[in-house]
């Protein structure tokens, strides 16, 4: 057998009270028994000789696993679990390969060849698990049925700050950084984050990492200080030319000094669109 199931439950429980070097004296019997599926040779020597044992604990442990896990019988050192592991096994075996033999002679696809090619594919079902990449597809209809490809993660924000600031010269980074979580939750967004770390690098601090998100997070809170700004409503100017803008009150004097009369100059404090420049007389 080149593979059996280990039930951790019921091994802990029987072996419980033996010693370091017992338990494996106990572990290598067994995998003795199970790769030759065969009983243990009846002679306290030859077990020694198989398992290894050569200091006199070692030889000693031998001996109490023996009486104690099991069974002298005409043949050898039987043991009942494994026998009934074993048991099955080759139940599983035959009735794979009497199933891949009737799969084939039915097929009818080659006449000439030989049942025993599914060989290793059916014992492979019989007993192997997990399934390896080794293994032939039980059905080739599947064979060409493209698999619909995995979605594509989609990285959160700290993983992509943390992908920027890394590329920026960040020796180390952490993902689940409380202060980077904070900085995201304030709105810090992760290019930010990553130039704050290439000025962090180029300054030469010590931990550019958490040097860029205290950096980082100052200016934003810093930004959210500054005042958002408002509109400026255009002032309207009237006079005793009845509410005229300043351009129509400039074109009219420029009419009317080319006509040959005078007209007074608009006034000291008027401006154009809230700004300060004043039209020449």
């Amino acid at each position: 057998m080149n593979y059996v199931e280990l039930h951790i439950g019921d091994y802990e429980t029987a072996t419980a009270h033996l010693t370091a070097c017992e338990d494996g004296i106990y572990g290598r019997l067994l995998r003795r028994y199970y790769s030759t599926e065969a009983p243990l040779p009846l002679e306290l020597k030859a077990v020694q000789r198989l398992v290894r044992a050569r200091t006199r604990d070692e030889r000693e442990a031998v001996q109490t696993v023996l009486d104690e896990f099991f069974q002298q019988s005409d043949d050898g050192w039987r043991h009942k679990r494994c026998d009934a592991e074993i048991a099955r096994y080759n139940e599983k075996r035959e009735k794979a390969q009497r199933s891949a033999n009737a799969r084939w002679n039915g097929s009818g696809r080659n006449a000439n060849a030989s049942p025993d090619a599914m060989r290793t594919h059916s014992d492979g079902n019989a007993h192997q698990s997990p399934v390896t990449s080794h293994q032939a597809k039980a059905d080739s209809s599947h064979a060409d049925s493209p698999k619909p490809a995995p979605p594509a993660r989609q990285p959160t924000d700290a993983g992509r700050a943390c992908l920027l600031m890394r590329q920026a010269g960040c020796p180390t980074t952490n993902p689940s950084h409380p202060h980077l979580l904070a900085a995201l939750g304030e709105g810090v967004t992760p290019e930010t984050l990553g130039d704050a770390a290439a000025e962090g690098v180029a300054l030469g601090k010590s931990n550019p990492f958490t040097w860029a998100i205290a950096t980082a997070r100052s200016r934003h809170a810093e930004a959210l200080k500054q005042p958002t700004g408002g509109t400026h409503a255009t002032r309207s100017h009237s006079g005793r030319n009845g509410g005229q803008s300043l351009a129509d009150r400039s074109a009219a004097v420029h009419d009317d000094r080319t006509a040959g009369r005078s007209e007074p100059a608009p006034g000291a404090g008027d401006v154009l669109e809230g700004t300060a420049t004043r039209v020449a007389p």
